[in-house]
């Protein structure tokens, strides 16, 4: 049976596949952010970075940014280990570069959210001082979990594994129900958590001070 050979194959890629993706993605990018224009709606943005392989010892790193209100990638950067200092700051990198990118297409971006990689957390402090930093809650929900599953292997903790589940979902509501953003309701319906497993469902903190659901009747 006949077919390409090994040298033919990435020769095709090289000349026909690969310019041909890349032409589309540029000009859907620049649809995109002429579009973001045209709206004038706040820009907010959602990045984070990916490896090709897990663990400390990755060759290349992606940092993609997406905006948030209509979930599309607005851009993305490739960065090679060798171009930094080691692997992990890749991601930093990735989003540095993505920043520069739309600052270079007079885009301002007054929110964006993040995972809490340190050097991310500094670069942007210190770079985007006008910008609002928040930090994805799926992340915040991992750490979390780990915390609480190493918790169960403890003497007589056991039983916070059934709570594992429960307690996740509780940080995931405390954050969705609260859209403008509000750092101290959050904060007051997060730590609600440790009275309502008590079932104490008043007086938790001054900007929450009563759980949401119906009275759960003295059994529950």
């Amino acid at each position: 049976m006949c077919s390409n050979s090994l040298r033919t194959f990435f020769n095709h890629q090289r000349t026909l596949l690969h310019p041909v993706i890349e032409r589309v993605w540029k000009e859907e990018q620049r649809m995109l952010l002429d579009e973001i224009r045209f709206t004038e709606e706040p820009l907010i943005l959602g990045g984070d970075g990916r490896a090709d392989t897990p663990g400390h010892n990755a060759k290349f790193g992606s940092y993609t940014l997406m905006e948030l209100s209509t979930s599309k990638v607005v851009h993305v950067e490739l960065v090679q280990s060798n171009e930094v200092k080691n692997s992990n700051a890749m991601e930093k990198e990735g989003l540095t570069r993505s920043v520069h990118f739309l600052r270079e297409e007079e885009m301002h971006i007054p929110t964006i959210v993040t995972d809490r990689h340190l050097q991310i957390q500094k670069w942007i402090r210190e770079e985007m001082p006008d910008t609002v930093h928040h930090y994805d809650v799926w992340h915040v929900a991992k750490g979390l979990r780990k915390k609480m599953e190493a918790l169960v292997k403890e003497k007589d903790c056991s039983i916070v594994g059934r709570w594992i589940r429960s307690i996740c979902n509780h940080l995931y509501w405390a954050a969705a129900s609260t859209p403008d953003g509000n750092g101290d309701v959050i904060r007051d319906k997060w730590l609600s958590v440790v009275n309502h497993i008590q079932n104490t469902h008043y007086g938790h903190g001054k900007h929450f001070p009563s759980c949401l659901h119906p009275d759960l009747g003295q059994d529950d």
